[in-house]
């Protein structure tokens, strides 16, 4: 029999404990910026301009920008690569590829490894382990394996028993040698019995004549204009698609935990602390997240992430998965034994031989693929390659373009809206310290590309969301718009006109007009966050000085 490391024993990350996120609460990350006086030229045409908001217009490159654009080495997730901080060098052909719902050892590779003897693979399921108390955090624990363990066949593709074996561990070695030379973790998307069962008698009730998928996709960091700046390619493509570009979209905290709160609860950072997720019970179960209430209309949800949402806070997570699918144990477990980077900072960019962004955008495309003619909900976020440096997004352009690009070739967006967003800009380094850098952090990405029979069908929605663009708008209106799209009469047009007389301007619909009056106040913006020229007076928190605006 052959010996294989024991797939249970914890694989300890040092970087792990090392990252700190620091608090949400906003604290101004640059105080020189106040001491000297921040002045934003509005001489120049605003990008918003309307009664109650201007935002000022700036350059994707320019003589501002451009002393801060530089071109950092390529990403070499295959290697070779060492690693500074433990000096050990990696390098990651990868052996095993996953082709449907099957597992395919490349025979090209296959043959560069067994120059050293006799390959032999071995592969084993995994599931996040359920909790045995109400303060367990399962999140936390290693996951649980199964006892069977199974050899590839190194010629024949290895078909996988989708639903017990969702999560998958490979491990191969050289005969007559103990130590694993390649580890690798795959995740698949089966159809789940319970969950068909639960959606089956959800349609059977509403008896819904038109719905549509919503699928999100987020890019930690990203501003808008650095998104056109880092991958015009994804860019330029999604201009084909006929997008709608939020152009006014500014963030309401200051870094990703209380602007997804805001997106996925409808509740600030105070509100989640006094009412779902407090002191005494902190966990996210009880708070209504936008995903449940796709789950009870007949969705099947999906939450992604390679770095969790409330990482910047001192909440658990889920007690419960929150989601249908949920990708949190298979990430961790990958992350801690296969994840390593190029650069020496916060996050992975890789996964063994793959860009943690393309695992991610690969699971995304295989989620809709898998339930393309049924209801789904999907939230994917990404932080390994757009968090950590200004210029390093740039490096997952072909990622992002590949994934648009499949998307639409196999016609998997006929019947789902995408929205590709982000959080906020990039909150550190020298740009951050300039006028358009201290605006960008403000105004993230956000941007809907819709199906074109949901516009032909819905034309007052739509136009409204388009008018919308050159709004002020905020994560509220975003939860918002979310509600609408569960249950799609409530975008008719009949309907959109009752509506229409009783707007609130603190959060609401984006496929309702939004007040050309709105400032930062109606939108529930905190002050130091405003990007409003006649409503900001930003200050930190060592210095009276106000950020102000020429005119």
């Amino acid at each position: 029999m052959v010996k294989f490391g024991d797939m249970s024993q914890p694989v300890v990350d040092p970087r792990r404990s090392s990252v700190e996120h620091g608090s949400s609460r906003p604290n101004l990350a640059h105080p020189n910026l106040f001491q000297k006086g921040l002045k934003i030229n509005l001489r120049r045409a605003s990008v918003i301009d309307q009664p109650g908001c201007q935002i000022p217009s700036m350059s994707v490159r320019g003589p501002e920008v451009d002393p801060y654009i530089s071109t950092l080495p390529p990403i070499s997730c295959k290697g070779p690569y060492t690693d500074p901080k433990v000096n050990k060098t990696y390098q990651y052909p990868q052996l095993v590829i996953e082709s449907g719902n099957a597992l395919i050892v490349d025979p090209t590779t296959l043959k560069l490894y067994e120059k050293g003897g006799k390959v032999e693979c071995i592969y084993r399921s995994f599931k996040r382990p359920s909790a045995s108390s109400e303060n367990q955090n399962p999140d936390s624990t290693r996951p649980e394996y199964s006892e069977r363990i199974k050899y590839l066949n190194l010629t024949e593709p290895n078909v996988i028993d989708s639903e017990s074996e969702e999560f998958i561990k490979v491990e191969c070695r050289r005969e007559k040698e103990e130590s694993v030379f390649y580890t690798d973790y795959f995740a698949f998307a089966p159809l789940k019995k319970d969950v068909e069962e639960r959606c089956e008698k959800v349609d059977e009730k509403l008896k819904e004549k038109h719905w549509v998928n919503v699928v999100l996709v987020g890019l930690d960091s990203l501003s808008r204009l650095n998104f056109q700046r880092q991958m015009p390619s994804a860019y330029n493509f999604l201009q084909q698609m006929n997008v709608v570009e939020m152009f006014g979209y500014n963030k309401v905290g200051l870094n990703t935990y209380p602007n997804l709160l805001t997106l996925l609860i409808n509740l600030t950072e105070v509100q989640v602390e006094n009412r779902c997720a407090t002191k005494e019970d902190p966990f996210f179960d009880k708070c209504p997240l936008i995903w449940n209430q796709y789950r009870d209309n007949g969705f099947r949800t999906v939450l992604v992430e390679d770095s969790t949402f409330y990482s910047y806070s001192s909440k658990k997570g889920f007690h419960q998965p929150p989601t249908d699918y949920y990708l949190r144990p298979f990430l961790d477990e990958a992350e801690l034994s296969i994840g390593h980077y190029n650069f020496n900072w916060n996050y992975n960019q890789c996964l063994g031989p793959r860009l943690s962004l393309s695992v991610i955008l690969d699971y995304a495309h295989k989620f809709i693929h898998t339930f393309h003619n049924k209801k789904i909900f999907g939230f994917f976020w990404s932080v390994g390659v757009t968090h950590d440096h200004l210029n390093l997004a740039t490096q997952g352009d072909e990622a992002v373009l590949n994934f648009l690009q499949r998307l639409r070739q196999d016609k998997l967006l006929n019947h789902t809206i995408l929205i590709v967003l982000s959080d906020h800009g990039m909150r550190s380094g020298e740009f951050h310290d300039t006028n358009q850098g201290y605006l960008e952090d403000r105004l993230p990405l956000l941007t809907f590309v819709f199906p074109q029979w949901f516009e032909v069908r819905y034309p007052n929605a739509v136009e409204n969301i388009r008018n919308n663009a050159q709004r002020l708008t905020t994560p509220f209106d975003l939860h918002h718009t979310l509600i609408d799209l569960v249950n799609l009469t409530t975008i008719e047009d009949d309907e959109l006109k009752i509506r229409t007389r009783n707007i609130d301007a603190t959060g609401q619909s984006l496929f309702m007009p939004v007040s050309p009056y709105r400032d930062c106040k109606q939108a529930n913006i905190p002050q130091e966050y405003c990007t409003c020229h006649n409503s900001v007076q930003a200050r930190s928190a060592n210095s009276d000085a106000n950020v102000t605006w020429e005119k």
